[in-house]
């Protein structure tokens, strides 16, 4: 029997990882969520609905223990075999003291894989593996469901691929070497992550609450399908991937996309918009490997300025569509974003700034 203690009672956390194993496997989880431990507590269980030839397969998984994450000492994970993390990428440098003080293998189910070496360095651990669940996994269900199954969630039937020191958890994983995670990750953080991103911010301007509603509209639709080109092509001129790998990686993903089945909400995709826009992350750093490249990034220019005014007075960022406002924008771009005015990617965001923004209101007034 392996023990598996999982970090993130969410949407990877709680949603999909229970279907990557068996009966020679327990998996309790650690969450921040008072109310949602409490009420899993009380339950006892909870439902996690997978989508398999368009229909739900039902799954109930059994609570025996969940932790708040101010309950966890190092004792506690050592009575474990594995840890899996799936609480943010901003939130798992949080647990680097944790770690420091045990020896348990991690793998790394964070979306941004340089999390891996920085938690490595920080914790002078080498037993700290990436893993790529490629799958989207909603944090909710329909209204329907959630009235009869509280709690419920939904997860696609995907692949995930982890690197192959971590072998020893088993499960329904592909352990693989270096090469084949370099390349499934380029897939994932710009072929899934730039599209999937921008189709939330451009669905939160006509007040879509899932992201198939998004894609339902017309204008949406294109854009976000000539995202996923740009960057399809980006990753063949600057990772290697085959045109035929990247095609179906690219369909593939515009097909999750209008899942009506999936109800992966706007509110989860698009949040700590900041961290999206990083020089280095999906958008803005998307956009100039794509540029060193030679590839045309209309689509994308004009998804990166519709994350620039996205608004939710909950989200952590939420002083983005301020700031957005209320600078000029040289300044947004420089003080808000970091871009230097010799960068070509501010250059061309500004060249692209009115036509970007008339695209933006002509998608919010063609609802």
């Amino acid at each position: 029997m392996i023990k598996v203690l999982v970090f993130g009672a969410g949407a990877i956390g709680r949603g999909y990882v229970p279907w990557l194993f068996d009966s020679n496997h327990t998996i309790d989880f650690v969450d921040a969520n008072s109310k949602l431990i409490s009420e899993l507590k009380n339950q006892k269980y909870y439902v996690s609905f997978m989508i398999k030839d368009g229909a739900y397969v039902k799954k109930v998984v059994e609570v025996s223990n969940i932790y708040h994450i101010d309950e966890v000492t190092s004792q506690v994970v050592d009575d474990y075999d594995f840890v899996i993390t799936a609480v943010g990428p901003r939130q798992f440098m949080g647990l680097s003291e944790l770690f420091k003080q045990s020896a348990i293998p991690v793998v790394c189910f964070e979306n941004d894989r340089n999390l891996v070496s920085l938690m490595r360095s920080s914790t002078s651990r080498a037993n700290i593996f990436f893993g790529i669940p490629d799958v989207i996994s909603s944090n909710s269900t329909s209204k329907e469901l959630q009235e009869e199954f509280k709690n419920s969630l939904i997860t696609e039937d995907g692949q995930t691929f982890v690197e192959s020191g971590a072998v020893q958890l088993g499960g329904d994983i592909a352990y693989v070497d270096e090469a084949e995670i370099a390349k499934q990750w380029a897939a994932k953080l710009y072929i899934h992550n730039t599209p999937h991103c921008i189709a939330a911010y451009l669905g939160s301007l006509i007040g879509a609450e899932f992201l198939h509603e998004a894609m339902q509209h017309r204008l949406i639709d294109e854009i976000v399908t000539g995202v996923a080109t740009e960057m399809a092509e980006m990753t063949r001129k600057e990772y290697g991937l085959t045109n035929k790998f990247s095609m179906f990686y690219l369909n593939k993903e515009i097909a999750r996309f209008k899942n009506v089945l999936l109800c992966d909400p706007i509110k989860r995709i698009a949040r700590e918009p900041f961290r999206k826009l990083a020089l280095s992350d999906r958008l803005i750093g998307a956009a100039s490997k794509a540029i060193v490249n030679n590839v045309n990034i209309e689509n994308t220019l004009t998804g990166i300025i519709a994350a620039f005014s996205y608004d939710d007075p909950s989200d952590p960022d939420k002083n983005i569509k301020i700031l957005f406002n209320s600078l000029g924008r040289e300044d947004f771009l420089n003080i808000a974003i970091g871009l230097g005015k010799h960068e070509v990617v501010y250059q061309l965001l500004l060249k692209n700034w009115d036509s970007s923004l008339k695209l933006i209101e002509e998608v919010k007034h063609n609802v």
